[in-house]
């Protein structure tokens, strides 16, 4: 193998993304706001990859609950891959985080885990304003990307009318739009 190894935005190293220590940090992350989310009835998981972060989330949710799942990816090799794997009922949509091909207002919950911090500075108040879009009043927005890119992003959402609920460390927030 080589090392360091290549960013996981290629498909053939897809396998970086379901590492046992990411799964952990991902659990770790979704179980600190268990209380806030309650019952989605639509979950849409923004540059999904290969799924894990929802597929981590749809294990921590009840199992009478029929929430459906949406997979938004730009790459469609991660989408081939995440079906060849599925271990759990999800819609995949070919997209990015600028221009998500949902109807607005339409989900519960939006899932950022490392995809803000990989656009470039023109492209994300693109994508805050379309999770905005596809979000419902009173949705839930959990957000992941790098430490030190955290207390700005936190600001750019908090501006855009995002309230936070939960901080677990500088980049990691829940945040709720508004009713």
């Amino acid at each position: 193998m080589r090392w360091p190894p290549p960013l996981p935005s290629r498909v053939e190293y897809s396998w970086l993304l379901s590492l046992p220590f990411r799964r952990l940090t991902i659990r770790r992350r979704l179980a600190a706001i268990d209380s806030v989310v309650g019952r989605p009835a639509l979950v849409v998981d923004l540059g999904a990859g290969t799924g894990v972060v929802a597929e981590l989330l749809r294990q921590r949710l009840p199992r009478d609950l029929t929430s459906r799942f949406v997979l938004v990816e730009p790459q469609r090799g991660f989408l081939v891959r995440a079906g060849r794997r599925r271990r759990f009922e999800f819609a995949s949509l070919e997209g990015d985080a600028t221009r998500a091909p949902l109807r607005s207002r339409v989900a519960d919950v939006v899932l950022s885990f490392g995809v803000l911090c990989c656009l470039n500075f023109e492209s994300l108040p693109q994508a805050l304003d379309e999770i905005w879009r596809v979000l419902r009043p009173g949705g839930y927005l959990l957000v992941s990307v790098p430490r030190w890119q955290g207390p700005g992003l936190e600001s750019e959402l908090m501006v855009r009318g995002f309230v936070r609920l939960e901080s677990m460390r500088p980049g990691v927030s829940a945040l709720q739009k508004p009713i």
